[in-house]
């Protein structure tokens, strides 16, 4: 188990060290903490997808006087677990660095990753990290930032004290029940092309242990931006949606049709009209370049440039033309263009989201949020509960109604391909059945861990 890994490293490391006075009681906690705290991340590292996700240190001192720091956790112990397991060869590291003679001072903090010796020791625990994964309720679940996108501190009101003790419910719901992610062995790779290059450093990966949600908030306001993050689901490449499941359940998939461009005209006091609001721009064809220009256009600040997404040749027009083409669409509300609307429109949204998610707590059910859209057992979508309180939701803060959309319909039962062939569907055999199994076997593995650490 991990505890007795902990116990030899400290071991290994306090054998290199040449103290002349032993730790105190309470530091040589900290010490035992940090390393368990270290080898948590790795041992989280070593099953992300794809495997091996840098994990991120501060090594800087304030950082641990700090609230984003664990409690538990102090500079120099911190510090001396770091160091020793880097000196026995255990972890690779990454210097950070800080650069404060530029007008926006940035910089990066100290990555480590998992060698040889430790990944084996880590893969070979008989359980999952995300199984022992659980939030830490002492800390803010809502981060704050301001206009430059840095995380800023913030005193806590009536309404931001509201909004953490749902989203604790919300939280606590989550952890009840255990998200996965439904996919072959044989369709990692393709998975892992999915979500981009390996070698990029901002590069997504799938980490299961990221059970859990955060509000985040944007132009120092608690009534800008607002939308939930922090959650692996998250992550997953849309063509892949389909395969997430809720305690071992397929699920069903619903978003909110044309969700902005109904807010705008509904705050602005006009008529949308009957036409999809992206296809009037371009046409069908279009529809999706159309949509994003919406949205970029809606989020922008006094500025015309062109989003890095936006590619000449997919729409044979530049830029600026493309702009034209959505404005004269959408000449009621031409003048929400260009303003920084995106941070006010997904304060509503998430206001919404929160709704949703909260009504269906109540009975112990879970609601996955990805920005616009949700994700629910599938019974929840074929009986319309779900549309409904999507409906009900959005009425309650927009106080008019919208059109919802079903993503993905899924089929409850899986058959391997081979098998496929000739299936009489009331009479599946136990061989096919356990085929059927093994195709899945790292998923079969960690829903086992999860069900037996209920037991």
């Amino acid at each position: 188990m991990l505890s007795e890994l902990v116990q030899e490293i400290a071991t290994r490391i306090e054998a290199r060290e040449s103290r002349t006075r032993s730790r105190t009681a309470s530091n040589q906690t900290r010490f035992l903490f940090s390393i368990e705290y270290i080898l948590t991340d790795l041992w989280k590292s070593a099953y992300t997808i794809p495997p091996n996700r840098k994990c991120r240190i501060h090594l800087n001192k304030n950082y641990y006087a700090s609230k984003y720091s664990p409690e538990e956790l102090g500079y120099e112990p911190t510090l001396d677990a770091f160091e020793g397991m880097s000196a026995l060869g255990l972890i690779d590291t990454k210097l950070g660095h800080f650069d404060r003679s530029k007008s926006n001072p940035s910089g990066e903090v100290t990555r480590y990753w998992l060698r040889d010796e430790l990944a084996e020791r880590l893969r070979a625990i008989d359980s999952h990290p995300a199984v022992h994964s659980k939030s830490d309720y002492s800390k803010d679940n809502l981060i704050l930032r301001n206009s430059e996108k840095v995380t800023v501190p913030f005193t806590h009101t009536d309404k931001t004290l509201e909004m953490a003790k749902s989203l604790k419910l919300i939280n606590s719901c989550l952890e009840r029940h255990w998200v996965d992610i439904k996919v072959k062995d044989s369709q990692m790779t393709e998975l892992i092309k999915a979500l981009g290059n390996r070698e990029a450093e901002d590069r997504q990966f799938i980490d299961l242990s990221k059970r859990t949600l955060i509000r985040r908030f944007s132009d120092g306001r608690f009534d800008r931006h607002g939308r939930f993050y922090g959650a692996f689901w998250q992550n997953i490449p849309r063509a892949y949606r389909d395969l997430i499941t809720i305690d071992g359940k397929t699920t069903n998939e619903y978003d909110y049709d044309t969700f902005h461009p109904t807010m705008v005209y509904k705050l602005s006091g006009k008529e949308l009209g009957s036409e999809d609001p992206y296809s009037r721009v371009l046409g069908e064809e279009y529809r999706q370049t159309a949509k994003k220009a919406f949205n970029a256009m809606l989020s922008s600040k006094g500025s015309s440039r062109p989003p890095t997404w936006f590619r000449v040749d997919e729409v044979q027009m530049h830029w600026k033309d493309l702009v034209e083409k959505v404005l004269q669409a959408h000449q009621p509300i031409a003048d929400t263009f260009f303003k920084n609307k995106g941070n006010e429109l997904m304060f509503y949204d998430s206001q919404i989201a929160q709704n949703v998610m909260l009504h269906h707590v109540k009975a112990d059910a879970v609601v996955l949020p990805i920005h616009d859209s949700f994700v629910m057992h599938h019974a929840y979508g074929s009986s319309g509960e779900l549309e409904e309180t999507m409906r009900r939701s959005y009425y309650e803060v927009m106080g008019s109604d919208i059109d919802v959309s079903e993503q993905f319909i899924k089929e409850p039962v899986i058959i391997p391909e081979e098998d496929q062939t000739n299936v009489q569907w009331d009479d599946i055999s136990m061989d096919t059945l356990l085929k059927g199994e093994q195709n899945y076997s790292e998923y079969t593995k960690r829903e086992r861990a999860w069900w037996n650490s209920r037991n």
